[in-house]
């Protein structure tokens, strides 16, 4: 399966690793989200999904390639 690895900086330095893997099988893109360190990112991971996802689905919509 087709996958993509992207890293995050915070503002405060630290690295985040997000994994997209493009399910062959069915129109879904599963994702990733993790801190390298610690135990809590404060709910920081969560909102970027959210916020990819919604710009991606309303990339699809209007038939705009997501930015």
């Amino acid at each position: 399966m087709p996958s993509l690895h992207a890293t995050f900086h915070t503002t405060l330095g630290f690295v985040d690793d997000v994994t997209f893997v493009f399910r062959d099988d069915a129109s879904v893109i599963d994702v990733k989200s993790r801190s390298r360190i610690g135990f809590s990112d404060l709910g920081v991971n969560r909102r970027r999904v959210e916020h990819l996802r919604t710009a991606f689905s309303r990339a699809m919509a209007e038939g705009k390639p997501a930015r």
